[in-house]
């Protein structure tokens, strides 16, 4: 089991047996004393010493009733063995006693070492081949000498008697960056910083030692709050070593493995990986710890990739000025232009001042962004971080005795990019028609926790405004959409929220300007879509979970020839029938996952489109098979095809789908999962 330990525990064993009588904390497992002063074992096992806050507390009874408790048999009564076998577990050593997770790539069990009586976090790796067995044992032997407060122990390493390979680590108390962002949003600026320099300094240590750590994400980012604020990394190198469960991309052929939205320009383009590449995940990851989501999204994880090699990150408009330049040279294309190593980013955040250009919204929950790509200009790449702020902190003057309270404002505006404004707090009707006089405001998206007087946005007539954001509103009403009705100037229109319908939405074409138009999960039927229908100068149109619309509702479409991206996922109602109205139109762009597609309806959307669409996803749909794929090939114009979720298509018919078109790249789940290499065909459409 511990083979690949080279020291020698026999002069332990005695010791360690003595302390195992001294007092265990019920808790955490670990002694409460300080063992022997200036013992080997002291000096081995200090990180172990119990820190509980209820060690303290318990301070107070006999120290025979400590002993008593603090016994490996007292220990034992208390906690409940999960039944799992010598085969898949390593038993004679750690007793199971909760499953902490699962994932395609493993398993991992809080246990209690028997012999050392303290708790640890064992992995079980899943399904690995012969081949990467051994590339485990290299990784966990490397990883195994990695000491730093930063990353998170490995206490050992081996194999069951079947073989199933397993780590043993530390076990922390807390919460995976993942599951903050999740619940609580972005980080504070504070926290945020000390998360970052943290990792930069882990990565540093590990660079040092020759380890790259090649899957930088929040779900390897452990935040710790007790004892004291700490972060941990872990899952070093398993990203290498076993890539099963992660997501892969298909590019003429070839597969490359990893987590798009933290995978550096430089994989795609086949470039060495070296420190600069594990700057730009970090990059991806410190962006995501400051605005509460990811640098670059898409429907599929090839889109992603394309836009970490393509394009600039949009606005960070929560993080403060200084530390967006340090986030966004992290972010930049070439591995020439980032920082040259983990030192010299943490070296760059050790000199900032993060209250230095701090923005005025600096928490909430995620949201994402949908204005329009010409207006997500960064302003802070030209040194302009400008903010209309109204806090109340800063609206109370105090002069001295007697002095007047004045009313603060209860709102927050913020210029996110050229022509966009971003809203949060309370809004009142006055502070609505202050808004309106912004000289330069063309887009302005509502914060989705607002309080607002809605009817204020009557203000809006006739103004510059051409882009209502108000998705996902608590309060927005078919009433306020009555007022909103009124802004004939609208182009761009997204509610995404279920409180409005048809009674306002009936009548949508009265906005008769609009290009782009979301109402997913608005309770709306066919009479919206007649509307639509109405709109002359419909472009985009975003339907998601809209479950009222019948597929007969798209005969209004038919006519629209202006319309040229058509997004209809999780609208499993509507079936093929919907595509006999859709199928002529000349659309660049159709997404029809989760809709109970099948290969007939496949079929006549081949036989029917005129040869325009580009980018086609069919997720989710498991009556397309591989008839269904055969009938694809006829559509030459195809670059893009996503099946993921399709399950009765099969590896053979995807590739053969490849020799028939060559320039189509396909997402699916069913393609046979390899070790990330380079990618040449990849390289050679980003055109580098």
């Amino acid at each position: 089991m511990t083979q690949w330990v080279s020291v020698c525990s026999c002069d332990l064993l005695p010791s360690m047996d003595e302390d195992l009588v001294v007092a265990l904390c019920p808790d955490c497992g670990k002694r409460t004393g300080g063992g022997r002063a200036g013992s080997f074992t002291q000096y081995i096992f200090r990180a172990d010493l119990c820190a509980c806050k209820r060690q303290e507390l318990a301070g107070g009874g006999s120290p025979d009733r400590k002993r008593s408790e603090g016994t490996s048999e007292f220990v034992k009564a208390q906690e409940q063995e999960l039944p799992l076998g010598e085969d898949v577990f390593p038993v004679e050593r750690y007793k199971p006693l909760e499953e902490l997770g699962r994932g395609a790539g493993g398993s991992v069990y809080l246990c209690r070492d028997r012999l050392l009586g303290k708790k640890v976090a064992v992995k079980i790796l899943h399904q690995l081949s012969d081949e990467q067995l051994v590339a485990f044992q290299e990784e966990a032997r490397a990883t195994s000498r990695l000491d730093h407060p930063n990353v998170v122990l490995v206490l050992d390493f081996g194999a069951t008697e079947s073989g199933v390979p397993y780590m043993v680590l530390e076990y922390l108390r807390g919460r995976s960056l993942a599951e903050h962002l999740e619940l609580y949003g972005p980080l504070s600026t504070d926290r945020a910083m000390f998360v970052l320099h943290s990792l930069a300094k882990a990565m540093e240590y590990a660079h040092s030692q020759g380890i790259f750590h090649r899957d930088l994400k929040p779900e390897n980012v452990i935040l710790i709050d007790e004892p004291e604020p700490g972060v941990k990394l872990i899952d070093f190198g398993v990203s290498r070593v076993n890539p099963e469960g992660l997501e892969t991309t298909v590019v003429k052929g070839r597969t490359i493995v990893g987590t798009p939205a933290y995978m550096s320009p430089d994989q795609a383009r086949g470039l060495e990986f070296d420190q600069r590449s594990e700057i730009y995940s970090l990059g991806c990851l410190a962006y995501e710890m400051f605005e509460g989501r990811q640098p670059f999204q898409g429907n599929t994880a090839l889109e992603v990739i394309l836009k970490h090699s393509r394009e600039r990150p949009p606005a960070l408009i929560r993080t403060p000025a200084m530390v967006t330049a340090v986030v966004l040279r992290c972010l930049a294309k070439r591995p020439g232009d980032r920082f040259q190593s983990m030192a010299e980013l943490a070296a760059a955040i050790e000199t900032l001042d993060p209250a230095e250009g701090q923005p005025a919204v600096s928490t909430g929950k995620r949201f994402r962004p949908s204005l329009p790509v010409a207006v997500m200009f960064v302003l802070s790449m030209a040194g302009v971080f400008l903010t209309v702020q109204y806090k109340p902190w800063r609206a109370l003057k105090h002069s001295g005795a007697g002095t007047e309270r004045k009313e603060p404002r209860t709102y927050e505006i913020e210029k996110v990019a050229a022509r966009a404004y971003y809203v949060k707090g309370r809004v009142k009707a006055a502070d609505l028609d202050a808004i309106a006089r912004i000289k330069d405001l063309e887009y302005l998206r509502f914060d989705p926790d607002i309080d607002c007087q809605w009817q204020g946005l009557s203000r809006f007539e006739g103004g510059s405004l051409s882009g209502l954001l108000i998705s996902k509103q608590k309060t927005f009403s078919d009433a306020d959409m009555e007022v909103v009705l009124g802004l004939a100037q609208l182009k761009v229109i997204d509610l995404d929220h279920d409180a409005v319908t048809d009674r306002s939405l009936g009548r949508l074409d009265r906005l008769s300007n609009l290009v782009d138009v979301d109402l997913s999960y608005c309770k709306i039927g066919d009479e919206t879509m007649a509307a639509l229908g109405r709109l002359g100068h419909l472009g985009k149109l975003t339907l998601d979970g809209v479950s009222g619309i019948t597929a007969d509702g798209f005969a209004h479409l038919t006519g629209r020839r202006r319309l040229r991206r058509l997004i209809v996922d999780d609208c499993p109602q509507l079936g093929d029938g919907f595509l006999e109205h859709v199928a002529s139109l000349p659309l660049s762009e159709l997404s029809i996952s989760a809709d109970n597609i099948t290969d007939e309806g496949v079929k006549y959307l081949v036989e029917h489109n005129p040869g325009t669409i580009r980018n086609l996803y069919l997720n989710d749909n498991p009556g397309v098979t591989d008839t269904g794929l055969g009938y694809l090939a006829s559509l030459k114009s195809l670059e893009v095809l996503t099946l993921t979720g399709c399950r009765r298509i099969s590896e053979e018919a995807v590739h053969d789908l490849f020799r028939k078109i060559p320039k189509v790249m396909i997402t699916s789940s069913t393609v046979e999962k390899k070790k990330l290499k380079p990618v040449e065909d990849l390289v050679e459409f980003l055109g580098e």
